[in-house]
C-alpha cells in the first residue's frame, strides 16, 4: 500500500462495496503500523497487488489506523494493468464532477453520453467498475 509517498507491507485486504456504484470500505492488515496520517482527511492511495495490477484509491477516509487499518473509499478501482499519470489525472476528473454534483448543471443526455464514454475508456483498459459507469447511466 502507498499512501502520501510511503509504503507499508500488507498481508491482507479486503474492500467491501458499499450501497451505491462507487462507495466502499478497506480493511487492511499491515506489517507496519500507519504513521502520521488524520482520521477523516482525504488521502489517495494505491494497492498494488501482483505485478502491475493494483487498486487505485482516489479518495479515502482512514477511519482506524495503526496494522489493523480501515478506510472509506470512493471511486475505488481494480487496475489489471496499473494507470499512468495521465489515466490516473481522467479517473479524478470525472469523480470530480460526480461528487461535487456539476452533472445537474447538463442535460440528462449529455451526463449520460460522457458516463457511457468514460465507461468505454474503462473498459478499454480492462477495468472491471466500467459496469457500474453504464448502470448509473442507465438510471439518468
Amino acid at each position: 500500500m502507498v499512501i502520501c509517498d510511503t509504503s507499508y507491507p500488507v498481508d491482507h485486504y479486503k474492500i467491501n462495496k458499499g450501497e451505491d456504484y462507487f462507495q466502499s470500505t478497506l480493511e487492511l492488515n499491515l506489517q507496519t503500523p500507519i504513521e502520521n496520517i488524520a482520521l477523516k482527511e482525504l488521502y489517495t492511495g494505491v494497492l498494488k497487488v501482483n505485478g502491475d495490477a493494483i487498486w487505485y484509491l482516489p479518495w479515502m477516509w482512514f477511519q482506524e489506523t495503526g496494522q489493523q487499518t480501515k478506510a472509506s473509499l470512493s471511486g475505488a478501482i481494480f487496475c489489471p494493468f496499473g494507470l499512468s499519470e495521465e489515466d490516473e489525472e481522467r479517473y479524478e476528473s470525472i469523480n470530480l464532477l460526480i461528487a461535487c454534483e456539476v452533472y445537474q448543471a447538463m442535460t440528462p443526455d449529455v451526463w449520460r453520453n460522457m458516463l457511457e464514454i468514460f465507461a468505454d475508456w474503462l473498459k478499454n483498459r480492462s477495468i472491471p467498475q466500467y459496469q457500474d459507469f453504464l448502470d448509473l447511466a442507465k438510471e439518468i
